[in-house]
């Protein structure tokens, strides 16, 4: 679990440096500029597809300052916000409107309040723009709109500031292009801050007096995203000891929580969070930021990564991936291109070889574009940066009408906007650092079959015991002569072939058959068919007493199960072999499942006549321990199962002993591995959940030992 402490005097000043000075980007920098500095390298050109593609800097050797946001305009062009410092002066909100090769149309520096930085941008749909930010410093700070006309000159009334002292805004939507008014999300004193204006700044409500993260601690809201359904969700990061990123969605009218998804790795002494959220074209929601232990502002080195997490539109994990190499890499932007894919813009430090500042104030960052699959996977991972410049990073991204992506960022202490073809490439630099990373090599075990071949490792273990169990259970009951009525007892029946006797003898062999036989309670019954011939291998004391021991072999098993009433309806089969073992004590019970030489067990799972689950097993060893009110622990460390799958090899190996519930094998606790024959692997780990627990899957796809991202999902999805 994580330490948590409070930091509620401390949380508004750490937001305003998290996005204001490390921003979504890598890290520090910054400062006046120098006069004796180059002309920024840039321009612009023609990239795939015949589509513009530029590379601008604003203010150099003039002003400081950065681009916060960007949002592509009606005419093809783009309308970037963030500030400038001119003379070492006061921050002032900057905004630039460039047409679509990049050329400065206007530009605006308004003052506000002595310092304002803007961190969002929208063009509305009546005309003009809408910009959002933080006005003040630290805790004189107050979160400030200011309406612009088409030329970026505040409309009369405007600006306007929000919340008590101590509160920023850093995300803005424009409802219904801004003719429904606004939503803003921010932090005021320690609380996570929500907003909704009218289309004249009026304040429709405003909430702060959400649950608590975490004791004593509150939350930063990073930005927020409309959904299908009308309502809202935001993206940030709580402020407690060690940072969090979460999401939460919010209802459209009056901003009451409708659920929070937290996402820390579970990790001790880690900073994450959340700093952009989008809705992708299937209702799922996509959101990036960074993970790491050295993702606290002023970090200069170390490790922390940029994360990429889905979710389900209820907020439930479907994956959460890391990308970037051994230094800080964060993401600040995510967006959907245009086949479908998804792209994420960031900063990196981990691919700049050894070229760095000497005296160790600063690293060189480089701007980071990543586009990934649906589920995760690399499609191309590139980095820009020009050279001897100490910063060029994103703080926003934007998918555009052709095909391409607009960032704005950061370069050498100036506001950049620079702008992608779909390939992810744009102008040559010049003396520039350009490079392609090489996309991860995917496996035998991938981010695509993750979730299948999990199940294949967990079936594995779990499997032998539930088959292997009830048989030695079925031959204990006819020894004792208990009516087969006592097992089916929904219809149908079971027998042996020749009687079993009381008691029981080593050496005895018997042929079971069940036919139609209805077992369990009535809401979930099972009906089974099927053979099989069990031998007793060894056996003492009293099978079905107190204390006794019972090993019996198991060949030629054909059995078939199938869940009656299950939507849609699930059937396993099961065919081949199996050992069982087991030993009662004082009414704690230890099994352990082997498979016989020469033998595997094949198991075939369909659901809803489409087949889940096709493996054969063996061979096979797997403990299992169950004690009066204590979980049924499954495996113990070393414990292994080989399997096949699809003409692919597996060994599945238990890590530490998987908790389940008894009755219904909801997952509690532990974690197992699964390698394929060309080393590639995945490890899960097991948590509880309200909804039969879950398990985080870390996936090594190149074979390499390290985990290239993660997958987390539902238990049920597993087994």
């Amino acid at each position: 679990m994580r330490k948590r402490s409070d930091l509620t005097s401390v949380l508004m000043l750490s937001a305003i440096a998290f996005f204001s000075l490390a921003g979504c980007g890598g890290g520090g920098g910054g400062g006046g500029t120098d006069d004796d500095a180059p002309l920024a390298p840039g321009g612009s050109d023609i990239g795939a597809d015949g589509v513009p593609i530029f590379w601008q800097v604003f203010g150099h050797n003039v002003a400081f300052g950065r681009l916060h946001a960007v949002s592509e305009t009606a005419d093809g062009g783009y309308v970037a916000a963030g500030f400038q410092s001119v003379d070492n002066g006061p921050n002032d909100l900057y905004v630039v409107k460039v047409d679509c090769a990049g050329a400065t149309q206007w530009e605006r520096r308004i003052p506000i309040d002595g310092s304002a930085i803007a961190y969002a941008v929208c063009p509305l749909a009546a005309g003009g723009y809408m910009v959002a930010g933080t006005s003040g410093d630290g805790p004189t700070a107050r979160a400030v709109m200011v309406q612009l006309d088409g030329a970026g000159a505040p409309l009369a009334g405007w600006p306007k500031t929000f919340g008590d002292a101590g509160t920023a805004a850093y995300g803005m939507l424009a409802v219904n292009g801004g003719a429904g008014g606004f939503m803003l999300t921010g932090v005021s004193g320690p609380n996570l801050y929500v907003l909704r204006v009218d289309v004249a700044g009026r304040v429709l409500w405003s909430k702060t007096n959400y649950a608590s993260f975490c004791p004593g601690g509150g939350a930063v809201g990073a930005a927020i995203a409309a959904t299908t359904g009308g309502d809202y969700v935001i993206a940030g990061r709580t402020g407690c000891s060690f940072w969090a990123g979460f999401l939460m969605k919010i209802e459209r009218n009056t901003g009451a929580e409708i659920w929070r998804q937290m996402f820390d790795d579970d990790e001790p002494a880690n900073y994450a969070g959340l700093d952009a959220v989008i809705e992708t074209p299937e209702g799922d929601l996509l959101a990036c930021g960074r993970t790491g232990p050295n993702c606290f502002v002023g970090e200069r080195s170390g490790r922390c990564d940029a994360v990429v997490v889905k979710t389900g539109a209820d907020g439930k994990p479907q994956w959460s991936r890391r990308y970037g190499g051994g230094e800080i890499d964060s993401a600040c932007g995510a967006a959907i291109a245009a086949d479908g894919n998804y792209v994420v813009a960031g900063t990196t430090r981990s691919y700049g070889g050894d070229i760095k500042d000497p005296s160790a104030a600063f690293m060189w960052d480089d701007l980071m574009l990543i586009k990934i699959t649906p589920d995760g996977g690399t499609i191309w991972h590139k980095v820009k940066g020009v050279r001897p410049r100490a910063i060029d990073n994103a703080l926003a991204l934007a998918a555009v009408s052709d095909g391409g992506f607009i960032v704005a960022g950061e370069a050498g202490g100036n506001g950049l906007l620079a702008k992608f073809d779909k390939n992810g490439d744009t102008v040559y630099l010049g003396d520039s650092y350009d490079l392609t990373i090489a996309v991860v090599t995917q496996g035998v075990i991938n981010f695509k079959n993750a979730v299948d071949v999990a199940g294949i490792g967990a079936t594995g273990f779990i499997m032998p015991r539930q088959i292997g169990a009830p048989l030695l259970d079925l031959l204990i009951a006819a020894s004792r002569g208990e009516p087969p009525a006592d097992f089916c007892n929904g219809g149908g029946a079971y027998g042996f072939d020749p009687v079993v006797p009381d008691p029981l003898v080593a050496g005895g062999s018997y042929t079971l058959t069940v036919s139609n036989c209805m077992s369990g309670p009535a809401d979930s019954r099972l009906l089974i068919d099927g053979s099989g011939t069990l031998t007793v291998d060894a056996v003492s004391g009293a099978p079905g007493g107190a204390g006794y021991s019972l090993q019996v072999t198991v060949r030629n098993l054909a059995l078939t199960v199938t869940e009656i009433g299950s939507a849609p309806l699930l059937t396993q089969t099961f065919a081949g072999g199996l050992r069982i073992a087991r030993t009662v004590n004082a009414g704690n019970r230890s099994e352990v499942a082997g498979m016989p030489a020469g033998e595997t067990l094949a198991v075939t799972e369909r659901s809803g006549g489409v087949t889940t689950l096709a493996a054969s097993y063996g061979p096979l060893s797997v403990h299992y321990t169950l004690s009066a009110g204590l979980p049924l622990a499954v495996g113990q460390a070393g414990d292994e199962v080989t399997a096949s799958s699809e003409g692919q090899a597996y060994v599945a190996g238990v890590l530490q002993p998987l908790q389940l519930s008894p009755a219904t094998l909801e997952a509690i606790d532990g974690s197992y591995r699964v390698t394929a024959q060309d080393a590639s692997r995945l490890t899960a780990t097991l948590f509880p959940s309200a909804d039969g627990g879950s398990a985080l899957l870390a996936i090594d796809t190149n074979g390499d030992g390290t985990d290239d991202g993660s997958l987390s999902v539902p238990w049920d999805f597993i087994y």
